[in-house]
């Protein structure tokens, strides 16, 4: 019985083509935008994982409260970090090293053309370099990494050395950030962040003397080898309290382990995606109308056959789940299309992403149970749908019918 309700269910479908290919157009399309917003979500959050526990599963990230836009926002908040801070991090049990950042924003020139770099200061002391050495981030593709106590040599981020100068830079170039020159040494391995491959490094020493300030934005702090990470940090929490003179509750500060770096991003995708999927739920709720209004036509277009279907023993029941497959099937196809929609709209901006922008966080995620749930999804809208106008079908009487 269910396959015979599918075969006229799919004769109806096919008679009337191009109504149906207008019926499944909002469900397609609202499909389709829903399984590539999920499909890239993931993809960046997986991503986003991999690049912060690659970083280092046992890195402490220190910044002041507020600059929720990443170190870069440093100045855009009166509460500051501190030598202090650095100090009384290093005595907190379990932390082995504490490396300290600087952020700032030049002007500067390669060659005679002008440009504004980002600039990363870090200290170049011994151990400073143990803590740059185990920070990949901080990785050098080609060239080399600073050495102990030199100054005026800059690393450059990669999407700096292969996007933004018309004549390829060098190694032993000179670039200029203010009025001091720099020697290029080094170039630093593509992140995928977009942010991390944007920056130049110099050492400390120099950062005075391009900006005449030195404002800690970041402290990245090691944690020992066999220590608890989450426990180091509720350790660093309190020793800051006691020196920054703050209560529980009311810090100035923030301590991040990479898990609780990963929850972070997470929540903020995660609303993101709820945000965009109910958009394109606005694209579904009309072809859900489209549904409706097309097996509502279709039952008064064919209130004759109902008619004869109940006079030869057709029951409510047998009229009643013919058109609920009927308008099921209108979602389960047009989901099926808004499925490969999606997932090649996923892959093209994963593509463009990745080989343009040199953004690998933003790939691309596909299982079973994306394209399944989806399918599943697409059918009931479909079934749903159709509620009201099967009811009216299998509420007709024979009589009635036949006569019109």
């Amino acid at each position: 019985m269910l396959q015979e309700y599918f075969h006229l269910a799919s004769i109806s479908i096919r008679h009337r083509r191009l109504r149906s290919w207008l019926t499944m157009l909002g469900i397609f399309i609202g499909i389709a935008s829903v399984v590539a917003l999920i499909s890239l979500s993931i993809g960046m959050q997986e991503a986003i994982e991999e690049q912060i526990f690659n970083a280092g599963v046992n890195i402490l990230t220190i910044s002041a409260a507020g600059t929720i836009a990443g170190p870069l926002s440093g100045d855009t908040t009166s509460v500051k970090l501190s030598e202090e801070d650095v100090d009384t991090l290093k005595n907190v049990p379990g932390i082995d090293l504490v490396l300290p950042i600087f952020f700032s924003s030049v002007h500067g020139n390669y060659r005679g053309d002008p440009f504004i770099f980002t600039v990363m200061a870090m200290p170049v002391d011994r151990d400073s370099l143990r803590a740059i050495d185990a920070i990949s981030f901080f990785d050098i593709d080609y060239g080399r990494s600073f050495k102990q106590g030199e100054s005026h040599v800059i690393i450059l981020g990669d999407r700096i050395v292969h996007s933004w100068f018309d004549n390829r830079v060098e190694i032993g170039d000179t670039l200029r950030l203010g009025n001091v020159d720099f020697k290029v040494i080094g170039f630093q391995k593509n992140t995928g962040t977009g942010f991390r491959d944007l920056i130049v490094r110099i050492p400390l020493v120099d950062y005075g003397e391009v900006f005449g300030r030195e404002d800690i934005a970041t402290l990245f702090a090691l944690v020992k080898e066999g220590e608890d990470t989450s426990e180091v940090a509720d350790r660093a929490y309190r020793e800051l309290r006691k020196s920054r003179n703050v209560d529980e509750g009311e810090e100035d500060f923030v301590v991040e382990s990479p898990e609780q770096a990963v929850a972070s991003f997470k929540i903020i995708l995660d609303i993101l995606q709820i945000v965009l999927v109910g958009i394109s739920a606005i694209s579904l709720f009309v072809g859900a109308v489209g549904i409706m209004n097309t097996m509502y036509t279709s039952v008064l277009e064919r209130r004759r056959d109902i008619g004869i279907m109940k006079a030869v023993g057709a029951r409510n029941s047998h009229i009643l789940g013919l058109f609920l497959i009927e308008s099921g099937l209108y979602g389960l196809l047009g989901g099926t299309i808004g499925v490969f929609l999606g997932l090649g709209l996923s892959f093209f901006v994963s593509f463009i992403a990745n080989s343009v922008l040199g953004l690998s966080l933003l790939g691309m995620y596909v299982s079973w149970w994306l394209i399944l749930g989806a399918l599943l999804f697409s059918f009931c809208i479909g079934a749903v749908s159709g509620v009201y106008p099967a009811w009216k079908a299998s509420s007709l009487k024979p009589v009635e019918t036949l006569r019109s």
